[in-house]
């Protein structure tokens, strides 16, 4: 009678299957959760510094028609101050609003408004203030809020005192302007310093987040794992029971595909299925006669096993499968996988179910011959099984990698470097299962850690029904030809003769800059450097003098630069500087400055001693032109500009 578990059995495993359901949908939920917090605390940081790029736009125009309304003294520039200093006093109330107590949520979203936020940022920015106003980042923050509003303060003070002396008919001015100059540099300092804070705060908000998501969901997983365990466990041995079953019974032996033989404790054959009979080639009269026994099956050598599986059967019920080899009728041996258990509700008779591995030997002597024909090859060769464990491996393959043989063969394949994208992976994978083979270039480790570029070929190897039983991977050293590559590529876009940028990545590195300024709403600079009177130089002493001349303005050029700033040759006597992050006008020229110094120096060539001059013309983002076309034209001008002045001189491109 086939076995069917009991009812409490049945609520028992149906209640621990609920609970790991459970433990899932908490963790899909708290990781949702999570995600919606680092979102909306990502949100928060974001809508301040929005609102710090407003608030210092507001400051910089209020102090542009405050300047304006100092030297020509026209009152729509000092109502222009007032409208744009709206703006950080709107943000001055909301600050003020949400450090009063109790907090004063309307005040502080009408100063937001007032501020010129988004009104979709208003609640993120209130919300983010009171969870994070005690927070080292965010504390620090506040601070410089408040002393850029203690300057913002003086600033409507000192428009004032602007405004009343005009009205008095005063026109000398230059005190105050000199103030005005000194408080847009002080707040400047204080939007930078602004700005950094929530960057580190940003990455700070990431981190934390980060790990505890990670902390919980492996709590989270662990727990489930342990309870699944245990549910797999007692699924394991209601497997086995049922197993047991008249049902599980008839339906093996009805297969053509498992042998099953009925045998007693003195080794007697009882009974045996048609797969069984056609496996051994006997039929069922012969081999369940009463003088017949298992060990007349079994070669010599097998004895050992078959007793610890008879062990293993009559102390825990059932035996685990292992390999062993079976006589045929006809004499020849036929490698088996071999595994047993008790009939239900006896103690001395049982099943032994046998697997035909026939064809699996034969395809494993096919591979090992095929190893042995391509072990003379010089592409490196692997052999795995499906699941990708390297069953053989070919010298050449060591060779190439480092790896021993040892240290490869038992392991998965190491087909790809550990940093390949999922989808090439997943594009492989496809292609070996839809049309067995997969062909393609990538990169492997070596034993000493280092990346090597291969051009790797893969095909499956399928049994007689076309499963997919083996693939063998065939890896082609193609380092030297990446190398030409790389060298080829390299050529195209640095200069022949100085090794710098040119023109083709000139384009591309200004663009970077400029769409990084842009993001960051900050500067950058592009300089034009041009040599005064090259042309007589070659002309007079050869262009190997000129040579000589570029190579060592470009060596120089090089001393000056960060690390981020780029270098570039346009062609002839032409160079190019690009300065990202640029903070202000001032620190552009003192990049100026310095690479004059640096190159304006007698220069020691093979026909002597040769002093010249450097024409430069400067042109920074967004001032000058928003577009690459626009600000390269702009600092073009300014250069022709310095050139009309004797001796190295630099200029702003000025409107």
């Amino acid at each position: 009678m086939p076995f069917v578990p009991s009812p409490s059995a049945a609520n028992t495993m149906r209640s621990k299957v609920i609970f790991i359901v459970v433990m899932l949908l908490t963790l899909s939920f708290f990781v949702f959760f999570l995600g919606c917090l680092q979102s909306e605390a990502m949100n928060g940081v974001r809508a301040y510094v929005r609102g710090e790029g407003l608030w210092a736009k507001a400051q910089k125009d209020a102090v542009m028609s405050l300047y304006r309304y100092a030297v020509d003294q026209d009152d729509q520039h000092f109502s222009s101050f007032k409208e744009k200093l709206s703006i950080p006093l709107g943000d001055r109330k909301a600050r003020i609003a949400l450090q009063s107590d109790p907090v004063d949520m309307q005040g502080a979203r009408q100063g937001f408004l007032e501020g010129d936020n988004h009104p979709d940022d208003v609640t993120s920015l209130i919300y983010f203030f009171r969870l994070f106003q005690n927070v080292s980042y965010m504390s620090q923050a506040i601070g410089i809020w408040q002393q850029g509003d203690v300057i913002i303060e003086e600033l409507v003070l000192l428009g004032d005192e602007v405004h009343a002396r005009i009205q008095k008919g005063d026109q000398e001015l230059s005190d105050l302007i000199v103030r005005i100059e000194d408080l847009h540099v002080r707040v400047d300092q204080l939007e930078t310093e602004f700005s950094t804070i929530m960057s580190d705060a940003s990455r700070w908000l990431k981190k934390i987040t980060t790990y505890t998501t990670v902390s919980v969901m492996l709590l989270l997983v662990i727990g489930s794992i342990i309870t699944a365990r245990r549910i797999i466990g007692e699924l394991h041995e209601t497997e086995l029971r049922l197993r047991r079953s008249e049902r599980r019974y008839l339906s093996l032996a009805q297969s053509g595909m498992l042998g099953i033989l009925e045998w007693d404790s003195s080794g007697r054959i009882l009974d045996a299925n048609p797969a069984a009979l056609e496996m051994l080639g006997y039929d069922l009269v012969q081999l369940t006669a009463p003088d017949f026994h298992w060990g007349d099956l079994t070669p010599s050598g097998y004895q050992e096993l078959d007793e610890q599986a008879i062990k293993d059967i009559f102390e825990r019920g059932y035996c685990l499968p292992y390999a062993k080899e079976l006589f045929h009728r006809n004499g020849r041996r036929i490698p088996v996988l071999v595994g047993g258990s008790l009939l239900e509700g006896s103690q001395d008779r049982g099943l032994a179910f046998v697997l035909d591995q026939t064809s699996q030997r034969a395809v494993e002597d096919q591979l090992r011959l095929s190893a042995t024909v391509l072990e003379g090859s010089r592409d490196g060769i692997l052999i795995a099984d499906r699941a990708g464990v390297v069953l053989s491996l070919n010298q050449a393959y060591c060779t190439m990698t480092g790896y021993t043989e040892n240290e490869v063969k038992g392991r998965f394949a190491r087909l790809f470097a550990p940093d390949t994208p999922d989808l090439m992976r997943q594009a492989m994978m496809k292609s070996i299962l839809d049309q067995g083979h997969w062909q393609g270039d990538t990169e492997i480790k070596l034993a000493d850690g280092r990346l090597l570029p291969v051009r790797l070929s893969m095909n499956a190897v399928y049994d007689g029904q076309h499963n997919m039983t083996h693939f063998v991977a065939i890896f082609t050293d193609i380092s030297q030809r990446k190398a030409q590559e790389k060298l080829l590529h390299a050529m195209a876009l640095h200069d022949p003769l100085t090794g710098l940028a040119n023109r083709s990545l000139f384009e591309d590195r200004l663009g970077h800059a400029v769409a990084r300024a842009r993001r960051n709403n900050s500067h950058c600079a592009v300089l034009f450097i041009d040599l005064d009177k090259f042309k007589p130089i070659n002309d007079e002493y050869g262009h190997h003098v000129g040579d000589e001349l570029l190579l060592q303005v470009a060596d120089r050029l090089r001393l000056e630069m960060r690390e981020n700033d780029s270098i570039v040759r346009l062609g002839g006597d032409e160079f190019v500087v690009v300065v990202e992050e640029a903070e202000s006008r001032e620190a552009v020229a003192r990049v100026a400055e310095k690479i004059l110094a640096r190159l304006d120096h007698t220069y020691e060539l093979s026909c002597g001693t040769i002093r010249i001059y450097f024409s430069m013309g400067i042109g920074i983002y967004p001032d000058d032109g928003e577009e690459i076309s626009t600000l390269t034209r702009s600092a073009d001008s300014a250069m022709y500009l310095a050139k009309s002045m004797f001796g190295s001189h630099y200029r702003f491109f000025s409107k």
